[in-house]
């Protein structure tokens, strides 16, 4: 391979383009270690777990990986990816404690590896997640105080309103809710990001059945945090629970309609020719939209009431951008508390996705990280996209986003 298509990969991948990736990787043939490498995280982002864990074998596997400790280290947290996705969380845990023990990179990769393997580790001897369902399953939902979609969850004779969340990596619990619907909670804590950009500590618990209309999700793996973490008393507001992507996934595909209905497992059929046009970043949805005839990858989180665009919107949009107006501080936060940063506002934002176009009158766009995401990603889209169509389809068995 040439180093100019090597360092365009390396590149593409930096930044989270699976798109891209995708994209450079069809004009290129496999047959070495590099385009191997990539194709491997290409079949994991377009949610091919089975075929990428046996091309990441081979890689890490080759003198090539042994030679190259970063990506010798991303190779094993791709793994790491696959093995989840498949709920193989042994087998998760191992590819952490390989970096952990040291095929990581540095000392911070070899920190944050463990950290990961205990997430895992603590989930070893979970059964797969399975859903059984009679078919489409049609689900009421509601609106909680935060204006958020809630879904009725029933466990342990207990029915509760969770909040439905595609930007959730893992469903999420308070300590309180685990113990009243009866989840089987685990051994030790784990840290993990929070929007605020700084760490949070929770547990791990197993639902051993919960049901979601006529559906029946069996070994579902929750993280469990302090009710004062998933708390907001500057709105009284308290989140319950989360239902989050294993979960949405597992249905393949759902539907969430204007009227407030949902449709689990989803049968309807792909438009002729739909592009794949949704991806995944570890367990977290990202999709292609085009602004301005510019393709651009942003986060995707049915749980956010707005749309937020980051700074590399702002590098990519400057002119545009500071046409609206000098930066004014704002807050942001959620589980790990709030933090004040600097923030633009475009008016209006016009992006097409999927063949849809979509306008939001007014978003901020944050002139500084508030996110891992917010260094890479252009934003991430809310539900005042959603809103734009009468009804819109995840559908991660052909990696489509879907709006009619």
């Amino acid at each position: 391979m040439a180093a100019a298509d090597a360092g365009r990969l390396a590149e593409l991948y930096r930044a989270q383009d699976c798109f891209g990736l995708r994209d450079a990787l069809a004009g290129m043939r496999a047959g070495d270690a590099t385009t191997d490498f990539y194709r491997a995280a290409a079949a994991v982002a377009f949610n091919r777990p089975d075929e990428a864990i046996g091309e990441l074998r081979r890689f890490l596997a080759s003198p090539q990986a042994a030679a190259d400790a970063a990506r010798r280290q991303t190779a094993y947290e791709l793994l790491g990816d696959a093995y989840v996705r498949t709920f193989r969380y042994a087998e998760a845990a191992e590819a952490y404690a390989a970096l952990e023990g040291g095929m990581a990179a540095d000392s911070a990769g070899r920190e944050n590896a463990g950290n990961v393997r205990g997430l895992w580790a603590a989930l070893a001897g979970t059964p797969a997640q399975t859903i059984e369902a009679p078919g489409p399953v049609r689900v009421a939902t509601t609106r909680d105080r935060a204006n958020l979609v809630n879904v009725e969850v029933e466990s342990g004779g207990q029915r509760i309103g969770f909040v439905y969340d595609t930007g959730a990596n893992l469903s999420t619990v308070t300590e309180s809710t685990a113990r009243e619907m009866g989840f089987r909670m685990l051994e030790g804590t784990v840290r993990v990001g929070s929007s605020t950009g700084g760490d949070a500590y929770a547990r791990m618990a197993v639902a051993p059945e919960l049901r979601i209309g006529g559906a029946t999700v069996r070994n579902a793996a929750f993280l469990v945090f302090p009710d004062s973490a998933l708390a907001f008393p500057q709105i009284s507001y308290q989140i319950r629970g989360i239902i989050g992507f294993p979960v949405i996934a597992g249905f393949g595909a759902t539907t969430m309609t204007r009227g407030g209905e949902l449709v689990l497992g989803d049968t309807a059929q792909a438009e002729a020719g739909g592009e794949q046009n949704l991806c995944l970043r570890g367990l977290m949805p990202l999709v292609a939209a085009e602004h301005a005839g510019q393709r651009m990858h942003f986060g995707f989180d049915t749980g956010a009431q707005s749309t937020a665009l980051y700074p590399p919107f702002l590098a990519a949009r400057r002119a545009l951008v500071e046409a609206g107006g000098a930066p004014t501080p704002v807050q942001t936060g959620g589980a790990g508390g709030m933090r004040q940063v600097q923030a633009y506002t475009l008016s209006p934002l016009v992006l097409r996705i999927g063949g849809r176009e979509a306008t939001v009158p007014q978003v901020r766009v944050y002139a500084e990280r508030t996110t891992d995401d917010s260094e890479r990603l252009y934003g991430n889209l809310g539900q005042d996209v959603i809103r734009q169509f009468e009804s819109m389809t995840l559908d991660f068995r052909r990696m489509q986003l879907r709006f009619r």
